[in-house]
């Protein structure tokens, strides 16, 4: 597709909604404030726009029902908020290919269903949180492309 523009706030209205997929177009601005509305979202895949501001922290304090949240290439910038570590039943975090900053969550280990998580590509620093040796269910990690410095933690 080829849709530009922002997504309308309108879309809070469908508060039955499971799958929000716009990937691949050329929306641009922030995202509508009103996906808070859609509680029952198992999959944002919003990747290769042209999205801006930071992740809102909305998404790990009101979203608790997704299972894949995709923002990879876009121009997402700021830090990964911590609440994104509240969705208990994320199977799949892709954020990579943005301008991210600072440290990767603490509690990153309380993502206890997360399979896949792709951070690469941004200009995240600091070390890995050691939380991350608790992802039992992990088989894919890339963090390639960042400034993450020291070691792996221990069972990772």
């Amino acid at each position: 597709n080829n849709f530009t523009g922002s997504i309308p706030t309108s879309i809070g209205s469908l508060v039955h909604l499971l799958y929000l997929r716009l990937d691949n177009n050329r929306f641009s601005r922030k995202l509508p404030s009103s996906l808070i509305n859609c509680k029952e979202l198992v999959t944002i895949d919003i990747a290769k726009n042209d999205f801006v501001g930071s992740i809102p922290s909305w998404i790990g304090h009101r979203l608790s029902s997704l299972v894949i949240l995709n923002l990879h290439s876009n121009n997402f910038h700021g830090e990964i908020p911590a609440k994104v570590t509240r969705l208990k039943g994320l199977q799949s975090l892709n954020l990579s290919f943005n301008i991210l900053t600072g440290r990767i969550p603490e509690k990153i280990g309380d993502l206890g269903s997360v399979e896949s998580i792709d951070f690469s590509s941004n200009q995240l620093s600091s070390q890995i949180p050691q939380s991350m040796s608790s992802l039992t269910f992990l088989s894919q990690l890339n963090l390639s492309n960042t400034n993450l410095i020291g070691k792996i933690p221990s069972n990772t």
